[in-house]
């Protein structure tokens, strides 16, 4: 079976706070962390094969916590540098981690996947806000008159200092059309991003961003399951039931 599962990030401080993150230094919160800790069962159960994740802090932080199961929670700080991230990834360099140890036996190969290096790639990271970037809804609105405070910011076609619709639409459909071109026999677990998210089921089903992003905001660890041979195909959306 060649499948993907797209996962968005763990809770934030910000989503908590209901603030724009963008492409922002945001960490997960405790309820966060476990959302992650969960969908790792759930992924390891699966059978992935390998996991991709967007560069941002809360992606990465989502994606290294699918290793631990919860007998084997850790203590994480609340805090973290929640300033800008333009132009770069937030720790370092994208690329492969280090191997870290599995178990043997059954327990160790179904956990192979989910214990082989990520790769953090800049394709899947949130669309770049540019100056709202920190503000909540009504701040945005107080700025900007033209914006409504319920319609999603995903389907805005432009944003002071940020990235345009159409550039955001373009990088997440070449990391899509990448991750598609090499693809065997193998289950993907992909962590992003709302709107990534919504431009991938947008470019799958036919739908437009705007349309898709005012019916649907992905929950924090839901899981977006594509079937990748032949003309792709959503078999769920934002399934929330190992949260539950």
């Amino acid at each position: 079976m060649s499948r993907v599962l797209f996962v968005r990030h763990g809770e934030t401080t910000w989503n908590r706070e209901g603030r724009i993150q963008g492409w922002a230094s945001t960490p997960l919160t405790g309820r966060g962390r476990d959302q992650a800790r969960a969908t790792g069962e759930l992924l390891r159960a699966a059978g992935v094969d390998r996991v991709v994740a967007s560069d941002l802090q809360r992606a990465r932080e989502t994606a290294r916590l699918f290793r631990e199961g919860p007998q084997r929670s850790v203590r994480y700080g609340e805090g973290g540098d929640a300033g800008r991230a333009r132009g770069r990834g937030d720790e370092g360099p994208p690329g492969g981690e280090g191997r870290r140890g599995g178990g043997t036996g059954a327990a160790g190969a179904d956990a192979a996947g989910l214990d082989s290096p990520l790769s953090f790639e800049r394709a899947w990271r949130e669309r770049d806000f540019g100056e709202l970037q920190g503000l909540d809804r009504s701040a945005v609105a107080d700025r900007h008159p033209g914006f409504e405070p319920d319609e999603s910011l995903v389907a805005v076609e432009s944003v002071p200092d940020g990235e345009s619709l159409a550039d955001f639409r373009c990088r997440v459909t070449a990391g899509w059309e990448s991750l598609c071109s090499d693809f065997g026999e193998e289950t993907v677990a992909v962590v992003t991003h709302g709107g990534p998210l919504r431009a991938v089921v947008a470019e799958v089903t036919g739908l437009d961003v705007p349309t898709l992003a005012r019916e649907w905001s992905p929950a924090n660890c839901g899981i977006t399951e594509v079937d990748v041979p032949g003309d792709p195909t959503v078999v769920r959306r934002d399934d929330t039931s190992h949260l539950e």
